[in-house]
């Protein structure tokens, strides 16, 4: 496949990553996503509680949020228990799985 030709289904790719300041909140769920999560799964688990196993990470131009690891907060709330989720993970079909896992859910 030519990358060049007008005709082509893949043109201009661009790859971001989570120090690009306009998508850097992409890459993990924010504070405010976070409570969303644990009211509408009705959890008794707290953001603090998450936060202080998870502890998330900032990035980009948004320095007020922190990110939280999608696969170990949906895998957590799924379990009922804090782990080292993270430790499981191998590529983004897992996180893909279960982010619909957890949407249907719901």
């Amino acid at each position: 496949m030519a990358k060049r030709d007008s005709a082509s289904d893949l043109n201009n790719v661009r790859v971001f990553n989570l120090l690009n300041e306009r998508y850097s909140n992409f890459f993990g769920f924010t504070d405010g996503e976070l409570d969303w999560i644990l009211k509408a799964t009705e959890s008794q688990m707290s953001r603090g509680e998450l936060k202080s196993w998870y502890d998330g990470y900032q990035a980009g131009a948004n320095k007020t949020d922190r990110l939280y690891n999608p696969w170990s907060v949906l895998t957590c709330l799924q379990e009922g228990k804090m782990h080292a989720y993270w430790e499981e993970t191998g590529n983004h079909d897992l996180i893909h799985d279960k982010v619909l896992a957890f949407l249907m859910q719901q």
